[in-house]
């Protein structure tokens, strides 16, 4: 899991003095009767297509978006209960189909070349199936002749805040390092049924159980945009992030296609978001993976 992130890492970094090289190589010099005085010179010029658009380093400037995710949903999760174990593997088509609410939104501000990020996700989603074959009690598989229930809620709370650092800003590619912290905040509740020979058991033939985590972790990351397009309207939004903390590992990657107005910007994206958690966790793993489109304002 954690080798994409690397590979992308290593990628995205890499590219930053060649592009940085080619942007300086491919604009001719001013000449001499036409410099600036040095009292006119802005504190940061940049190009009419960026994100930000043209302001003085000591001068704020804030984005923030909106945006709806319909995530796919996978992991597995071992319920206790007063007898044994309950495991249960999420079937990722059963949730997605029954998504109760979501809600996501970003904010950032910036001041020359550092910012601040907030991110948040909010998930209720919940899902039913009869018969699903990764269904385990006491650590093994239902025997023969018994059949199963089930019904799951999940709801989940992402939230990151972290620092940004702008690393380059050229006429077609902008990046922006980050470091910072993600809390993951997951409860589960597993209603459950088992129907046929139920003495073979070491459960009860029908209950409840709720299981729940909240792990914080440090990430480091890159994010920024390629611009497709001359007038600096069509461009490829790029998010990239990976850490460990309380979590084994994580890493979320986001890529898509937007458009650029002058009050903000629309883009669709695909979004991952992925979990893996210690060996002593309810939750063994966590992923999210799907569409998103999103609408930002900048002020």
């Amino acid at each position: 899991m954690i080798r994409p992130f690397a590979t992308g890492m290593i990628l995205l970094l890499g590219s930053a003095m060649p592009l940085a090289s080619i942007a300086q190589s491919a604009s001719p010099p001013m000449p001499s009767d036409q410099a600036m005085p040095a009292e006119d010179v802005p504190a940061r010029v940049l190009p009419a297509n960026d994100p930000w658009g043209v302001a003085p380093a000591d001068e704020w400037q804030f984005h923030a978006t909106i945006y709806g995710w319909l995530p796919d949903i996978g992991g597995k999760t071992i319920f206790q209960t007063d007898a044994g174990n309950v495991g249960v593997g999420i079937s990722a088509k059963t949730i997605v189909r029954n998504l109760d609410f979501t809600t996501q939104a970003e904010f950032e501000a910036k001041k020359g070349r550092v910012g601040f990020l907030l991110d948040y996700i909010y998930m209720n989603l919940g899902g039913s199936k009869s018969n699903p074959g990764s269904v385990t009690t006491g650590g093994a598989a239902l025997p023969p002749g018994v059949g199963s229930d089930l019904h799951l809620d999940v709801k989940g709370n992402v939230g990151a805040v972290g620092i940004t650092y702008n690393m380059f800003t050229l006429p077609r590619v902008t990046m922006d390092v980050l470091g910072g912290a993600r809390l993951f905040y997951q409860k589960e509740r597993l209603d459950w049924t088992f129907t046929g020979d139920v003495d073979q058991l070491s459960v009860p033939p029908s209950g409840h159980a709720e299981t729940k985590i909240d792990n914080w972790d440090a990430i480091i990351g890159v994010k920024g945009r390629v611009v497709l397009d001359s007038q600096g309207k069509w461009f490829i939004p790029y998010y990239l992030d990976g850490g460990a903390g309380e979590s084994e590992r994580t890493w979320q990657a986001l890529v898509g296609l937007g458009y650029q107005f002058h009050w903000g910007s629309i883009n669709a994206s695909y979004r991952w978001l992925d979990y893996e958690f210690k060996p002593d966790s309810a939750i063994s793993d966590m992923s999210y993976n799907g569409p998103a489109l999103g609408v930002s304002f900048k002020w």
